[in-house]
Formats: structure tokens, sequence, C-alpha cells
């Protein structure tokens, strides 16, 4: 299960935020919130970009559609949805 970041806002898995390395639960209890589960794609577009730092490539839109299969119109549209 992938959740959203309550410190950057990234899907990541709730141990450690890919994305800023932080807890990604501590400032949704400290809200007094539950973690939102992230959106199927989110959850897709945070292992892709995970994938892609791992080969030492940068998360780009054009790197994670090319990863992805998919069109860079897609990719930004997800992105802006985040």
């Amino acid at each position: 299960m992938m959740i959203v970041c309550g410190w950057c806002g990234h899907a990541t898995e709730p141990s450690v935020c890919a994305g800023c390395g932080r807890d990604p639960v501590l400032a949704w209890y400290q809200r007094g919130l539950t973690p939102p589960e992230a959106k199927q794609h989110s959850a897709q577009l945070a292992a892709a970009r995970r994938r892609l730092r791992n080969k030492g490539q940068s998360p780009t839109a054009e790197a994670l559609a090319e990863e992805m299969g998919v069109s860079e119109r897609t990719i930004r549209r997800w992105m802006s949805g985040e």
C-alpha cells in the first residue's frame, strides 16, 4: 500500500518517504489524521521515480514516460493531480 507523505505530498511507502526521506505518517498523526492512500497512478509514478534514481537517471517527465510506457502528456497530467 502506498500513502501520501504528510510532509512533501509524494506517494510513498509508509516507512520512509522516497521524496523527502522523512517518516511520511508522522505529519498526519501530528494533525490527528489518518494518512490517505495514494491514487494508483501516484503509486506507479513513485515506483518509476525510484527505479530511475536507482539507475542513476533523473526522473524527468520524458524519462518517466519511457519507463512507464505512456505519453509525456499523460505523465504531466498525472503529476499535476498528485
